[in-house]
């Protein structure tokens, strides 16, 4: 599958970020001629100057010019790069147009022409702010105040409709947004992946752009968001074959800063349908689909070192629940940044854990898988246990909440580590090759079945 087409959706942006170099070419002397020929119209000093943005990779063309005070009119244009790609519009409009940057361009039905000759057609272009800083490299040379594309349609196959596209604040180290709306796109049908995707809105702000795309092209960290951050997504869809594989109806994250940094997280209608990918883990448990919802709190204090999980809970329909609270001290932004252990310290945690059929359904298709009763498959759960934990006496009090557990007396477990002092990961490793009963005393640790 050629995935160009899609990628060739980013063409506005490339043909307007050439180098920004003049025109050096020199024509080749011609002989005299017999008579003078006809003076040629003398060109628009605007044209000059987009000829000197766009630079000698790009090469300008057009039927007809008029300028019309600090705006020019271009008809029939036509942008071709060195790479044999093409944009054409019947009519743009510049307006303040410079070697340096345009203040404003709007133009309709829009054609790009990938090298491959696929063509993506695009019924509004608006575009507000386009600069380049001579001071800095890279894609850091480019700002952008704003690009608004609407009714993208990229036929074949793959294809791609795309209601709107819209780019605010592509400045280096400043706050942007990203926004899609009404996104449609199917690839070549098949067995193993989704084939089909669409989305009926996302937007991401918050983000320093140009350095987050530098950082996944260097696939290292994004830098730190210079604002609060925002991402919203709803009604994500994606299919195989006419049918639904996963979907979303909604998904919030939000991040604010401050001396305290604060994080929240909300998925809601979560759907997992059976399908080649996960149907040797669904079928065997009689699951036709997995549905759930997702719900997150979390602060990080900067000045304390403190990072703090006050909520996670996460809910599968008829598979059961996760929930997990911590609070960590002795962070720094650059060991989190680094993922460096050293200086962390465990202050609290609760982990718990639901069942909500998965379990029952684990032991009952071994049960019949192996043919045995299911009371002796939990007893031989209960024996696993017991030699992981290091034995009965090692165990001490996780014992017997864990076997209530196992055998299907509870439904819940909840495990809580409360250390008098915080204790290091290192401590932690270290009492754990002194065996089970070291860490509980360590780590505080209780479990309760419930």
């Amino acid at each position: 599958m050629r995935y160009r087409r899609i990628i060739a959706v980013g063409l506005v942006t490339a043909l307007l970020i050439g180098p920004v170099q003049a025109q050096t070419a020199t024509a080749p002397a011609a002989a005299p001629p017999t008579a003078p020929p006809p003076a040629a119209p003398a060109e628009p000093s605007a044209i000059s100057q987009l000829r000197a943005l766009f630079g000698p990779d790009i090469t300008l063309d057009y039927a007809r010019a008029v300028p019309e005070g600090a705006t020019l009119r271009l008809e029939e244009l036509r942008l071709t790069t060195a790479a044999g790609a093409k944009l054409e519009a019947p009519e743009v409009v510049v307006t303040a147009p410079s070697a340096q940057g345009i203040g404003a361009a709007t133009a309709r039905d829009v054609v790009l022409i990938t090298p491959d000759n696929d063509r993506i057609s695009i019924g509004g272009f608006e575009l507000r702010g386009l600069a380049f800083d001579a001071k800095r490299s890279g894609l850091g040379r480019l700002t952008l105040d704003s690009l608004r594309l609407s009714s993208i349609v990229a036929a074949g196959t793959p294809s791609l409709k795309l209601q709107e596209l819209r780019l605010e604040g592509f400045h280096p180290e400043r706050p942007g947004t990203l926004a899609i709306a009404g996104l449609e796109a199917a690839a070549e049908p098949s067995d193993l992946y989704p084939d089909t995707a669409s989305l009926a809105r996302l937007t991401l702000s918050g983000l320093d752009l140009p350095g987050t795309i530098v950082a996944l092209a260097e696939r290292t960290l994004p830098p730190r968001p210079p604002a609060d951050f925002l991402f919203e997504v709803e009604g994500l869809r994606l299919g195989q074959q006419g049918k639904t594989l996963f979907g979303v109806q909604s998904w919030r994250s939000s991040w604010t800063r401050g001396e305290t940094d604060r994080s929240n997280l909300v998925l809601r209608g979560l759907t997992i349908e059976r399908s080649a990918a996960v149907g040797d883990w669904l079928d065997p448990y009689g699951y036709k689909a997995i549905t759930g919802e997702a719900v997150s709190d979390g602060s990080f204090d900067r000045t304390r070192g403190v990072l703090e999980s006050t909520r996670f809970d996460l809910d599968l329909a008829e598979v059961g629940g996760l929930g997990l609270t911590f609070r960590l001290s002795g962070l720094t932004p650059e060991s989190m940044e680094a993922i460096d252990l050293d200086g962390w310290r465990l202050d609290a945690l609760r982990l718990r854990l639901t069942d909500a059929g998965l379990y029952r359904r684990i032991v009952a298709e071994e049960a019949q898988r192996r043919r045995l009763p299911e009371p002796k498959i939990r007893a031989d759960y209960v024996a696993d246990a017991v030699a992981l934990l290091g034995g009965a006496k090692a165990a001490g009090s996780l014992l017997p909440p864990l076997q209530r557990f196992l055998r299907g007396e509870a439904q819940t477990l909840e495990l809580t580590l409360q250390p008098l002092k915080p204790v290091s990961f290192e401590a932690v490793e270290k009492a754990n090759g002194r065996g089970t009963a070291a860490v509980q005393r360590l780590l505080g640790m209780r479990l309760e079945a419930k």
